[in-house]
């Protein structure tokens, strides 16, 4: 455990200066905006994520599989970068295209940096699995700590400018996103790659398939609350529930990390020895579950005075009420990713793929439901709900599919 422990420190401290910047550019972003006018933007940063999922083509997480089982981890990282740039770009113009359109529901200018956005930050995303699929964490924390003086730089000028639009906040964060990926491509120059007519495309594009399926299954998941609500309420009132599911955000960096440390472990385990997943499993969801539970708890009692520290006084109550009903979401959510992690690993992902659709479709039904005649407390609820729904799936998923006798050893790398 020492091992994961260390790789998971260093992810945590550069997810936490990259991630971590720019959850409290977000925040910034609540008390310098207008209600509406934060509501736009949260709703176009909901659009941009979903097109930064579709822009990858499943890759990212592909990546990380195979990478850690490569024989040459960094030769196959950059013929994987090389091999999904051309959907990365593809995706991105077309975004741009339908952005000038005017087909968006914001404005062209909080369309167009929204674009950017989407384009630097596909870029990015790729990146990062690379480095995570190689396991050279220091080089994805050395990026995200630029990515994070960058993000301040941004909010500061945030703060000092004389007035902010929507657009003016998203290009600032697309700028930081252009920053982040070109030191990602000086990190990563060099090296022999075959040609792009030479690499397996096709059979990664079909191995990935699954991959992309399951994460815009779970963008929509994340992101549907936001839009469902700005295209029902309006901005105005969309706004207390975005500022909350920042909070979640951060949940999710956390869970994010998990999944990021313990991946090439698992992916290596799925291969070698796979009758000791079940024991790994168990070990990591317990030592998780005692630092995460407690501390859902705590966060519960302390809702509104947390929301009203870090909002402001005007969002104390809307947004500390929103948060009690989802903290235990959010634990659930940290959980589910170490679930993910061995399920994701697998080659064989038909299980789980048919599981996101239907923890999918069932989280849509009650956003709907729910927020017709709840407002934002019933998304929040949706949301809630369908996380313990989506980790007590995935668990019975990894208990079918991997318990093993109560006498196999635990891996050998958990043990350090």
């Amino acid at each position: 455990m020492r091992t994961l422990a260390r790789i998971a420190l260093i992810l945590l401290a550069g997810q936490g200066l990259g991630r971590g910047a720019q959850a409290v550019y977000g925040v910034l972003l609540v008390r310098v905006l207008s209600p509406a006018g934060y509501g736009d933007f949260a709703y176009a940063l909901a659009i941009a994520g979903t097109g930064v999922i579709v822009a990858d083509l499943g890759f990212a997480r592909l990546m990380v599989r195979d990478v850690a089982r490569a024989s040459d981890s960094a030769t196959r990282a950059r013929e994987m970068l090389k091999a999904r740039a051309p959907g990365v770009l593809a995706v991105t113009v077309l975004c741009g295209i339908g952005a000038a359109s005017g087909v968006t529901g914001v404005s062209p200018m909080l369309a167009l940096a929204s674009t950017v956005f989407l384009g630097a930050e596909s870029f990015a995303y790729g990146y990062e699995s690379a480095a995570v699929g190689s396991e050279r964490p220091a080089r994805f924390a050395s990026v995200q700590l630029l990515s994070g003086v960058a993000v301040v730089l941004a909010g500061v000028a945030v703060v000092t400018a004389p007035s902010v639009s929507p657009a003016g906040a998203m290009a600032c964060l697309a700028g930081t996103s252009l920053v982040k990926v070109s030191a990602h491509r000086v990190l990563w120059r060099g090296g022999r790659v075959r040609p792009l007519r030479a690499l397996p495309v096709r059979t990664w594009t079909r191995d990935a398939a699954p991959f992309l399926a399951l994460a815009v299954l779970a963008a929509v998941y994340y992101r549907a609350g936001i839009v469902v609500l700005h295209a029902t309420v309006g901005p105005s009132r969309t706004a207390p529930f975005a500022a909350a599911m920042r909070i979640f955000d951060a949940a999710a960096l956390v869970g994010g990390i998990g999944f990021s440390a313990v991946s090439p472990l698992i992916s290596r385990i799925h291969r070698d020895r796979p009758d000791e997943l079940w024991a790994v499993w168990k070990r990591l969801i317990g030592r998780a579950a005692v630092v995460v539970v407690p501390g859902a708890a705590l966060a519960m009692a302390a809702a509104e005075p947390l929301a009203g520290a870090i909002f402001g006084a005007e969002y104390r109550e809307p947004v500390g009420s929103l948060l009690a009903i989802l903290l235990p979401g959010m634990a659930f959510a940290i959980l589910q990713n170490l679930s993910a992690a061995v399920v994701f690993m697998s080659d064989d992902r038909r299980d789980v793929l048919r599981l996101t659709i239907l923890n999918v479709s069932v989280l849509l039904t009650m956003i709907v439901v729910l927020t017709t005649t709840e407002g934002a407390r019933g998304t929040a609820v949706a949301i809630t709900v369908a996380e313990a729904l989506s980790f007590l799936s995935f668990t019975a998923l990894v208990r079918r599919r991997h318990r093993a006798p109560v006498s196999a050893p635990l891996a050998a790398e958990t043990a350090r």
